[in-house]
């Protein structure tokens, strides 16, 4: 576990050592990354669906067509909404928030603590940690 000042608040999260990451988080922390690496939240994901759609369309794959379209009506609402399933990701990483255990790994749950956390820290922070964590999860 590591703890950290992110804005205001002293948060103690789950550093990468999977043997720590108690099985709901696991499976909040999978869930979100899963939805990441197929859906995205940024700018960038939603050419790269774009270009998907573009291949499947010319190999005659109208079936993935459609499945990458949502994809991308998915990845487009995601930015809209200023959506991101890596903080999700790492709101599953979260122990403690203040000395208060974080409990709650529902999707509102993951957006709150995600809405309170990232306005303090830059988007390369969020993505060391989740990615160091998701090394760690594919290596062991």
């Amino acid at each position: 576990m590591k703890t950290v000042k992110i804005g205001k608040h002293t948060v103690e999260y789950y550093d990468g050592d999977v043997t720590e990451l108690p099985v709901p988080r696991f499976h909040a922390f999978q869930k979100h990354l899963l939805i990441a690496s197929g859906v995205g939240s940024t700018i960038e994901d939603i050419s790269s669906h774009v270009n998907k759609i573009r291949a499947f369309i010319e190999k005659g794959e109208h079936g993935k067509a459609k499945e990458e379209l949502q994809n991308l009506n998915h990845n487009m609402y995601f930015v809209m909404k200023h959506i991101s399933p890596r903080d999700y990701a790492f709101a599953a990483l979260v122990y403690s928030v203040d000395g208060k255990e974080w409990t709650d790994f529902t999707d509102e749950g993951c957006k709150r603590l995600a809405e309170m956390l990232t306005p303090h820290q830059s988007r390369t922070w969020f993505d060391r940690v989740v990615n160091a964590v998701k090394k760690k999860l594919t290596t062991s």
